[in-house]
């Protein structure tokens, strides 16, 4: 075993991460999105989750704005999207979702948009934030979650949901393999 303690890397022991897309609105309707591999549940009823997010990111300051975003669930088959929304600054490129190849749907009800074609989705409102050196601790508690039925089972995704995961840099994995323990 070797010490890890202090490198930039520390985090990686605990990858790989199911990927997704955090998007949210600007105050003047601007949408925005960054790829996040660092997000939890943190309660049931009411379902909240967290997701840590650095103070950098655009995104970060449209949740700030609006108080709301959309959590989106990413395959395999947007890998390269993903990849792409997480490498290139929104406020470099302004509509990098949609040049990223993302299609974007509105709900009637909420006004952050969602990803066309993920597995699941989670429309939710900002709840609360706990501030660290570099990463925001952001909760957001759901009011609506969407899932594709075709390939969300019961309580998990089917084996053929393919969910992205995140191992480190441009290294992803997919699969699940589930063992059922008696």
């Amino acid at each position: 075993m070797i010490d890890v303690t202090n490198s930039k890397y520390v985090a990686r022991v605990m990858h790989p991460r199911p990927v997704a897309v955090l998007i949210s609105i600007s105050s003047k309707g601007l949408v925005n999105g960054c790829t996040v591999a660092w997000f939890t549940p943190v309660n049931v009823s009411p379902f909240i989750y967290a997701v840590s997010l650095s103070y950098r990111r655009l995104t970060y300051k449209y949740v700030k704005e609006s108080q709301q975003a959309t959590l989106n669930i990413i395959p395999y088959a947007m890998l390269k999207e993903a990849h792409y929304v997480g490498s290139v600054s929104g406020e470099e490129v302004p509509d990098k979702l949609s040049k990223a190849g993302l299609e974007l749907e509105y709900s009637e009800e909420f006004k952050v948009p969602h990803i066309k074609g993920v597995p699941a989705y989670v429309e939710s409102v900002l709840k609360d934030e706990l501030r660290y050196e570099d990463h925001a601790l952001l909760t957001f508690q759901a009011t609506k979650v969407f899932v594709d039925e075709s390939i969300f089972k019961e309580r998990f995704y089917d084996e053929k949901a393919n969910i992205l995961l995140h191992v480190g840099g441009d290294i992803y994995a997919y699969g699940y393999k589930y063992v059922t323990i008696h």
